[in-house]
């Protein structure tokens, strides 16, 4: 049994000269190598091969930066057999009939594409890997210890056509998941980092729910960018979470105060708003009382 690392270019930083400056003996084959995104192979899925007993293994049990970037996975097959299966999923087809990346190395990505397989399609996705470890996504709103999962399969008696790398309903859920729990971790750091005093007003366990309420808000107001989403949440902990909606709120009674024609969007109305109260930052000491 050959045991490799599946690692995540862009989430373990400056990978490849940090894999290749190690003391030991490694292969890394860079999984984007002879595609179209060849120029991005630093940054794209890595597959390391190694001995067993390499202390790469040992590391990501103990470093949570490796754990948020690789995955462990197992294979009877060698190396050049398990990245040619794995190449299948740099570039996906959906449903509709898009192509897309698939963050696949992305233990965060690959948790939710993983979980959306029922059994009988598992095989078909994990083909000659048997085992595919993955470090459970922690919280940042919710910390916990670590904890792994195995997604374990048997090789398929077959493994062209490969029907599993046509993106379904469910994949595409999962994709979605996995993006929203991306960007309310990186919408809470941000606001632990800019506005730690209201965000710390928000109770521990309820964060996670109310980061949900926030973007659910977000998507039915339209918003559609990163950055709107953003400044919704900091405005909500400023003006309470219907600040939008309260007919007595700021941003109403801007809008029927704006002097001049308003953007067309609800991003550029948004971001609007937010430039002409630039004069007036959040504060961390004013009062956030209507948050409940």
């Amino acid at each position: 049994m050959h045991r490799y690392l599946l690692v995540d270019g862009a989430r373990y930083h400056n990978a490849l000269a940090r894999l290749y400056a190690r003391n030991e003996v490694l292969e890394v084959e860079p999984l984007y190598f002879g595609s179209p995104w060849h120029s991005a192979a630093d940054l794209g899925p890595l597959l390391v091969s190694t001995d067993s007993a390499s202390a790469l293994f040992y590391e990501i049990e103990t470093s949570a930066e490796l754990r948020a970037s690789a995955a462990v996975l197992e294979s009877r097959a060698l190396a050049d057999v398990v990245a040619s299966h794995l190449r299948r999923f740099n570039q996906v087809t959906d449903v509709s009939g898009a192509a897309t990346l698939l963050r696949y190395a992305d233990p965060q990505v690959a948790w939710f594409w993983l979980h959306s397989y029922d059994a009988d399609a598992l095989p078909a996705v994990m083909g000659p890997v048997t085992r595919w470890r993955i470090a459970v996504p922690p919280s940042a709103l919710l910390p916990q210890q670590p904890r792994w999962h195995d997604f374990a399969s048997a090789p398929p008696a077959a493994q062209s056509g490969l029907p599993a790398g046509l993106l379904g309903y469910p994949q595409l859920s999962a994709l979605q998941q996995a993006y929203q729990q991306q960007l309310k971790e990186r919408l809470y750091c941000w606001l632990q980092e800019n506005h730690q005093t209201a965000l710390s007003v928000l109770p521990e366990q309820t964060r996670d729910n109310w980061f949900n309420a926030r973007l659910a808000d977000a998507e039915a107001f339209g918003l559609s960018t990163e950055r709107s989403i953003a400044i919704w949440c900091e405005l909500a902990l400023r003006d309470g979470n219907d600040f939008a909606g309260n007919p007595q709120g700021p941003y109403r009674r801007w809008l029927t105060q704006a002097p001049r024609e308003l953007p067309a969007t609800p991003d550029q109305r948004l971001q609007h708003y937010y430039r002409d109260r630039a004069t007036a930052p959040i504060r961390d000491d004013e009062n956030h009382d209507r948050l409940a």
